[in-house]
């Protein structure tokens, strides 16, 4: 067990010191106290906000800033460079220069900021994002572009007007939220 608390919770091999204070308690601890210790400790902050800070990746045509904590969409594009496929290449084969594209439901952003690469300087890209986490990583890609062609609207979109509960979680591993 303390093995894997090293090299899940602190992502490094356990040092010597480390293993022979461990064992020295072995009897006299339970797991909940060796997860408690592993979680409150400076390693641990150190590994996770590493994990919560943008990764800038590049992709086809622009760069993008991705959470490798997401596992189920940045860490995804981080690794694929790209996001679902066969939706990229119908948007690649019929957004032109100078088009107005829309993405309601922007989540990071990847199809936002395709678009913006696509449509160029005359277009524009018209991104509808509620996750205000979300929001944060789109502004910082767009930026990073500089990309003067996004507008950004912070709200959902729907059939009509209604005041609705976003189920979000900054400390949930992914981008995703659900609408309650």
């Amino acid at each position: 067990d303390v093995f894997y608390c090293y090299r899940l919770l602190w992502q490094k091999p356990p040092d010597p010191e480390g293993m022979k204070f461990w064992r020295e308690r072995i009897g006299h601890t339970n797991i909940r106290t060796l997860i408690d210790y592993f979680i409150d400790h400076d390693n641990f902050r150190s590994a996770e906000a590493i994990r919560v800070k943008p990764t800038i990746v590049e992709l086809q045509g622009f760069k993008m800033c991705v959470r490798m904590r997401d596992w189920q969409v940045g860490s995804v594009i981080a690794n694929h460079k790209i996001w679902e496929p066969y939706v990229t290449q119908e948007i690649q084969k019929n957004l032109k220069s100078g088009q107005t594209f829309l993405d309601l439901g922007a989540n990071i952003g990847y199809f936002t900021l395709l678009g913006a690469s696509l449509v160029g300087p005359t277009g524009k890209v018209i991104a509808f994002e509620p996750n205000p986490d979300n929001c944060d990583l789109i502004r910082q890609s767009v930026e990073l572009n500089q990309f003067q062609n996004i507008i950004l609207h912070c709200n959902a979109v729907g059939d009509r007007e209604a005041e609705f509960f976003l189920d979000w979680d900054y400390d949930t591993a992914h981008s995703n939220s659900l609408v309650k």
